[in-house]
């Protein structure tokens, strides 16, 4: 957040939602319906993230294990995210456990394949966390980008609660909370499987900031008066009560000099309240501007850096068209549009994008032609990848670049043609298919169906 120019606001007009949250994840209560976790659903922006850090402070000064990972924007990650799930509850992929249940997590952890049964995998993987810590709150954020198989092992998690493996439904001992699982998305069709249906879950919807909370988020950050009165009223009322769009409008005024902090640490609005510059209408509009200002070899990271999703690997940056990174990550690190270096599943090195909406909108500042050609510049990269893993990767990111590439263009660059872009795309996705069909079905049925809609005559023989 804005915390890089020392600026922070506290939880505000969230105070219902995180009682309610609060008291999901505590123990049931007597003659009320047994719940595994709650749903959270919002818009971008809204808040989610914000709500389930600050659930996270206060079960973690109560001394309750409460275990975060995120569904990151990059095809292919199947159950990636529950490897991130059991090393953050610290299970070691050298030794996690003895007997079976040890072996498929170690299997997991280190990216190799999975030969056992979804039902097996996840007795195994809930069993293993639950004896970690038979009370840990696991948040799981942005659903709406998990596959199939990952919800599914959600499923199972929601509706055999700790201790109770064998029987679906069944409430924790009396007086102890047991195991939760906090989720959150953005509203939309989650799939036939929606979690959003299960009785397992409690769904919380977030509405918009009310314009006293609004008006309270922006002063929390600046001070009161910084912002000239008609000024502040015109921000509310362009943010619709979105906490991001309020962030972000405050940190594009710091970037372009209208905001400024006195020598005494406060904060000073240096422009004309009648003729302040126009309000744009969307977090989007935000960032583009943001994107606008930065200087070309600086943009060129962010813009080529989102190809691989919400978070890349340094080391595929040469192969983005993006050899000297290392000042270019410096400066957006420091202007707070990129976070890291962090480990990542593609490589130790890597960055993410402070909100999947600018990666979006980086993504979307390039032209289809282009696309096409770095989503298989980083299919090249990656097929080096060991694993399946790598397999899948490269199959979807050649799927993508024949989708995005121009109809006019006969194919890519280097002389790659369309269809044989669309054979090797559908050769790679056939053979992760292969590799996930007995731990990860679902997944395995999905990559089947995206290799068979690639154009007829180019692969179809192979499946």
């Amino acid at each position: 957040g804005l915390h890089r120019h020392g600026l922070t606001a506290p939880l505000l007009g969230r105070g219902p939602e995180l009682a309610r949250l609060l008291d999901l994840v505590g123990p049931a209560r007597p003659g009320t319906p047994a719940v595994g976790g709650a749903l959270v659903l919002a818009p971008p922006g809204t808040g989610k993230t914000r709500l389930v850090t600050e659930l996270a402070g206060l079960l973690g000064a109560a001394g309750r294990p409460c275990w975060t990972v995120r569904v990151g924007l990059a095809p292919g990650r199947g159950y990636d995210v529950l490897a991130d799930l059991l090393a953050a509850a610290g299970l070691d992929r050298e030794d996690p456990a003895p007997g079976r249940g040890g072996e498929l997590v170690r299997a997991l952890l280190a990216g190799d394949r999975l030969d056992a049964a979804p039902a097996d995998l996840y007795a195994a993987w809930t069993s293993l966390l639950d004896a970690v810590a038979p009370d840990a709150v696991w948040v799981v954020e942005d659903l709406h980008l998990a596959g199939p198989d990952l919800r599914a092992f959600l499923h199972h998690a929601l509706a055999h609660p700790s201790g109770t493996a064998g029987t679906p439904g069944t409430p924790g001992a009396a007086g102890t909370a047991g195991r939760r699982v906090v989720l959150t998305a953005r509203p939309g069709p989650l799939g036939p499987d929606a979690l959003a249906g299960s009785p397992h879950v409690a769904v919380l919807a977030l509405e918009p900031l009310s314009a006293d909370a609004a008006r309270d988020l922006v002063e929390a950050f600046l001070g009161a008066g910084v912002l000239p009165e008609r000024l502040l009223g015109a921000v509310v009322a362009a943010s619709g009560g979105n906490p991001l769009f309020v962030e972000e409008l405050v940190r594009s005024w710091i970037q372009t000099g209208l905001l400024h902090r006195a020598d005494d640490g406060t904060w000073a609005f240096t422009g004309d309240a009648a003729g302040a510059p126009a309000l744009p209408m969307t977090v989007q509009a935000i960032y583009q501007g943001q994107l606008d200002v930065l200087p070309e070899p600086v943009r060129a990271v962010v813009e080529h850096g989102s190809v691989p999703g919400t978070t890349f690997p340094v080391a595929a940056l040469a192969a983005l068209g993006v050899p000297d990174a290392d000042q270019p990550l410096g400066e957006l690190t420091r202007v707070g549009l990129l976070v890291g270096p962090h480990e990542h599943a593609v490589g130790t090195d890597s960055y993410t994008y402070r909100h999947a909406l600018l990666r979006d909108t980086a993504y979307g500042s390039l032209g289809r032609h282009r696309r096409a050609e770095l989503h298989a510049r980083f299919a090249r990269w990656i097929r080096a990848l060991p694993g399946p893993l790598g397999t899948e990767l490269a199959g979807t990111h050649l799927a993508l670049a024949h989708e995005v590439l121009p109809a006019t263009r006969a194919g890519l660059d280097d002389g790659t043609t369309v269809a044989d872009l669309a054979r090797e795309a559908a050769s790679l996705l056939a053979d992760a298919a292969d590799a996930a069909m007995v731990s990860a079905p679902q997944r395995a049925a999905s990559l089947l169906t995206d290799a068979l809609a690639l154009p007829a005559g180019t692969g179809a023989e192979r499946l």
